[in-house]
């Protein structure tokens, strides 16, 4: 519900929670070679950010979807080390978001700080993960450069569009592997993965209490294929083949398959005039997936959520059990 709390000099009523918007954004990291993101890679980014029509802005007047923030969070899987001219180095992952969030931000780049955030990090999980994914991806790559039939090439000589297309082929190799995995190691894997972003999501649910009224921030969430599907297979409310309305779903090819270098998820998370939570909306950034009315359910957000705090010897949340 919506409430009334001072101000920061204790003097004056603000009214908080009632009409705000979180967007988050969960965004896979761009192209990258190594550890780092390519030049193509910002560029991307950057492109994608700039046709989205996403600006932080009071024009009433403009045509885009405006926000009142844009910030960035990001895994910190992968940073390079601290160094005098640079020390405040960003991974792949938060690099990405901070791409996206400044681009949307415009005139305003700047105003709000890029932070880590371990659970958007896969190594944060605790589960072993039930396949090694470096032979897998590695060797899928391996074998679509292969596939372009240009001799014995290495992923730095090929152009933009074929980095696109051999990595964007190893990714789905990848993502079909760990979906196909139904041992119970792999079960529990990709529970914990799911949990963690749903403790993620269900952080940005108790903060639309404390915005202040009709607040709109977005909040891009960098990180890692093979890790942000999982929480749209157990939890994600959609319509199947035969009409009916179901919660998650067998293969993300469902969804159109794995996510893609600089490619998202949006979770919107709302509130109305009461205070009282509306359906988390679940939309696609790419037009050639799914579009239609989808969202998050929130009981099953609560249970992922829960195991994963179970897991990591977090307090339960009160009323989250």
């Amino acid at each position: 519900m919506g409430e009334k709390f001072a101000d920061v000099e204790g003097n004056a009523e603000v009214l908080k929670g009632k009409n705000v918007e979180i967007l988050l954004k969960f965004q896979r990291h761009g192209l990258r070679e190594g550890l780092n993101l390519t030049p193509e890679g910002r560029e991307i980014t950057r492109d994608l950010a700039e046709k989205s029509n996403w600006r932080v802005t009071d024009d009433s007047e403009s045509s885009a979807r405006a926000f009142d923030a844009a910030k960035a969070i990001g895994s910190p899987q992968g940073a390079p080390k601290a160094t005098p001219e640079n020390p405040r180095p960003m991974s792949r992952a938060l690099e990405t978001a901070h791409i996206t969030a400044e681009t949307v931000a415009g005139e305003r780049a700047g105003e709000w700080k890029s932070r880590p955030e371990k659970r958007l990090n896969y190594e944060n999980i605790k589960t072993p993960k039930p396949y090694n994914h470096e032979k897998i991806y590695n060797g899928a790559l391996a074998a679509a450069i292969r596939k372009l039939g240009r001799g014995d090439l290495e992923q730095k000589d090929l152009t933009k569009e074929e980095k696109i297309q051999v990595t964007e082929e190893a990714q789905a190799v990848v993502i079909q592997h760990i979906s196909s995995l139904d041992t119970p190691e792999a079960q529990v894997f990709k529970k914990e993965n799911a949990g963690m972003f749903a403790d993620l999501v269900e952080h940005y649910m108790d903060m639309t209490h404390y915005l202040n009224n009709d607040s709109k921030v977005l909040y891009v969430a960098g990180t890692h294929g093979g890790t942000m599907e999982w929480l749209l297979q157990e939890a994600l409310v959609h319509t199947d083949a035969q009409g009916n309305k179901i919660v998650g779903f067998k293969s993300p090819d469902e969804i159109g398959g794995g996510f893609n270098s600089s490619d998202a998820y949006n979770v919107d998370i709302m509130n109305d005039e009461n205070g009282d939570l509306k359906d988390l909306r679940v939309t696609f950034d790419n037009p050639e997936r799914p579009q239609e009315e989808m969202h998050l359910d929130v009981e099953k957000i609560h249970e992922l959520a829960t195991f994963y705090r179970t897991l990591h010897e977090q307090p339960v949340q009160e009323g989250k059990q």
